[in-house]
């Protein structure tokens, strides 16, 4: 007896049309094809479950289409719910001699083709965990992302650590560094600290003096790598170097300047094309903060003094203290276990956490005068939410209308580890990239999967499966503005990642280790090659100070040093400079069409094109249906071994050496390696 087999491919649009994320009451096709006659077949029955905080089930019978004469085909169409959120699916087929059989996404193929099984999976429809379906990503219908962002070149400045400006004087800040725990480091090539002053834990407290008027010195550098935009690490006044302890919402750390001085910068910034913007810290503040005020530093009366010192505050209300009504276990360590514990992140009892939907927090971010329109309003084109995993989605959707009310076309990017569309944490369906909160995530798991496949941990074939699934599963107005980092202040530098070598575990050690000779050219070749991955795949390319010198560091806060103006500017950073500026020689590069295959055993191919016209003497057209102009497709190659590939057709029969990228245009092939 021939055993049943089922067939069904998400990328495929003979199973399923239209193709990838659809937005609200789009009516969707899907077809199962089955290898027995329709006279062997009882029936064929779709089921589903849709939502996103909570999921609906039901289930639909089947038709069988008689037009399809190679096999028993079955097809459904679905229109989707008026609400954005998602729609799982999978198949049950019922033979006449009573056996069943379901199917349900293969993981060995990235869940983009079905697996017949036995039995059916058993699963929770609560929403606390994901439901094994083919998955469609529904997108609200009026869903719209920052054109000028779509294709963007990025660049990440750390504050303390990228330059001090020529006209640097430390007397202009030393009333500023007089906290006790605070450490300067007159040296700029001194090394960053790791231990904290003596009588003190070590909590980030040293500094070096970069400033904004640093950051607007070097405009003309970072224009030249064909940068549209500066993400800036928090500016805002705090006790750490590293700022995402804001002390005041409404002040830039003196350390790093005044508000006039990033007015400044970003109209300076403006003349270059270039945008800013902003970290914002909203899941906490700092423990030393005009709001909490445990230290009394500021001249306010902070939620410390009135749970301590009875003295009413106006901020009280924005945290949870051990014996709240609402405040069951407080996370906080406190260095003292008989001081007042509260609810802090992570346990750090220097980062207590706010109750953001409580309503004068809320206002007091979001509302008409707050902090999100005050900074917008001063020059600011945009957001990076930090941990925005773990912020509610009722505050991030009121973020989002007053982000864009304030200004339609800033760009809001949630600081997001795994994938958007599956989020879950705290047991719900996260609400991330459907149209009613980001318009982007931080795409490290595009990163992961990248390294894995250039460090020799993925088959070739499984990657283009892991991006193929993305590109399905990903809204295209979120896909071509999604952030996508080679490496970032949370990373190790991205040369000692490619590099291959561990990361050692004591701090002392991470300091002390530097790459070898061999190390550090095997880090180069794949940094390379990852660039040029990141500037063939859809999305912002987000390049962080210094990895364009492939600068060294393991975890925080190796990763923060400072970047090394003194050295000759290396071969490398050239070779940076070319492979960024063709997203503005390329008009493809930044919205084209995009395909992903396997050109050999350590081939990758990423295809960029665009569509050809539907009627005579129409326009090519970008993924968005726009007119487009420039090359009709782009073809990138990468080989990742160290030795050269077999012949490959897109080069006329010629061999890709090892460790190398090119691009291939109708004009010429462009070879890219370090």
């Amino acid at each position: 007896m021939t055993d049943v087999k089922l067939d069904h491919y998400i990328n495929d649009k003979h199973y399923r049309s239209p193709l990838g994320a659809v937005a609200a009451s789009t009516e969707v096709t899907l077809r199962i094809d089955v290898n027995k006659t329709a006279e062997e077949i009882e029936s064929v029955r779709i089921y589903y479950a849709y939502g996103l905080m909570q999921f609906i089930s039901g289930s639909i019978p089947m038709e069988c289409d008689l037009s399809d004469m190679e096999a028993s085909s079955f097809v459904q169409t679905i229109r989707m719910d008026d609400v954005a959120g998602l729609f799982y699916y999978w198949f049950e087929v019922r033979l006449k001699d009573e056996r069943y059989r379901w199917c349900f996404p293969d993981p060995e193929s990235s869940y983009l083709q079905g697996n017949t099984l036995l039995d059916t999976l058993h699963f929770s429809l609560s929403g606390k965990e994901e439901i094994p379906g083919f998955k469609v990503t529904v997108h609200e219908e009026d869903f719209k992302t920052p054109d000028w962002m779509k294709g963007a070149v990025v660049y990440q400045i750390f504050p303390d650590r990228f330059n001090r400006g020529e006209n640097f004087d430390k007397k202009l800040i030393e009333a500023h560094l007089n906290y006790e725990e605070r450490i300067w480091h007159d040296d700029w090539l001194a090394d960053v600290d790791i231990k904290g002053k003596p009588g003190f834990l070590y909590e980030a407290n040293d500094f070096f003096g970069g400033s904004l008027q640093g950051i607007k010195e070097k405009l003309p550098y970072i224009a030249s790598f064909g940068v549209d935009c500066i993400y800036l690490n928090p500016i805002f006044q705090s006790r750490t170097n590293h700022r995402y302890d804001t002390g005041d919402y409404f002040k830039i750390d003196p350390l790093l300047g005044t508000e006039e001085d990033f007015r400044d910068l970003c109209a300076e910034a403006k003349k270059y094309k270039i945008s800013l913007i902003l970290d914002g810290v909203f899941s906490h503040t700092g423990a030393d903060s005009r709001y909490f005020n445990k230290y009394g530093r500021y001249d306010s009366i902070g939620a410390w003094q009135e749970k301590t010192e009875g003295k009413l505050s106006r901020y009280t209300a924005w945290y949870r203290f051990a014996g709240d009504a609402d405040t069951e276990v407080p996370t906080v360590k406190a260095a003292n276990k008989d001081e007042l514990a509260y609810d802090s992140w992570w346990g750090f009892d220097n980062l207590p956490n706010v109750r953001e939907e409580e309503l004068s927090y809320k206002d007091f971010i979001c509302g008409e005068d707050g902090v999100l329109a005050y900074w917008l309003k001063a020059g600011a084109r945009g957001y990076r939410l930090d941990v925005s995993d773990e912020i509610p989605d009722p505050f991030l959707r009121s973020l989002r209308r007053r982000v864009k009310a304030v200004k339609e076309d800033a760009y809001i990017v949630g600081e997001v580890w795994d994938g958007p569309t599956s989020q879950i944490s705290y047991g719900a369906h996260r609400d991330f990239i459907f149209g009613r909160t980001h318009d982007a995530t931080t795409n490290y798991p595009a990163r992961e999967a990248a390294f894995s496949w250039l460090l020799g941990y993925d088959e070739t074939e499984k990657i283009c499966d892991r991006f193929n699934y993305y590109l399905l599963i990903m809204p295209r107005e979120a896909l071509y503005v999604m952030l996508n980092p080679l490496g970032s202040h949370d990373t190790e530098r991205v040369v000692n990642v490619l590099s291959g070598v561990r990361t050692p575990a004591k701090r002392e050690d991470q300091k002390k280790r530097r790459l070898s000779p061999d190390e550090r050219r095997k880090g180069e070749a794949r940094l390379l090659l990852a660039l040029l991955m990141q500037v063939a795949f859809p999305g912002a390319a987000q390049l962080y100070y210094g990895d364009e010198r492939a600068m060294e560091g393991f975890k925080d806060p190796f990763n923060r040093r400072t970047y090394p103006w003194h050295q000759e500017e290396p071969a490398l950073t050239d070779l940076f400079r070319a492979i960024l500026n063709l997203r503005h020689e390329h008009e493809v590069l930044r919205t084209g069409e995009v395909e992903v295959r396997t050109a050999d055993t350590n081939v990758l191919e990423i295809r960029r094109y665009l569509n050809a016209p539907t009627v005579e003497d129409s326009d090519w057209t970008d993924a968005f249906g726009r007119p487009a102009g420039g090359e009709k497709s782009l073809t990138f190659l990468f080989n990742r071994s160290e030795h050269e590939s077999k012949p490959l057709d897109l080069l006329g029969g010629e061999s890709l050496p090892g460790m190398t990228g090119v691009l291939v245009s109708d004009a010429d092939l462009k070879y890219f390696s370090t």
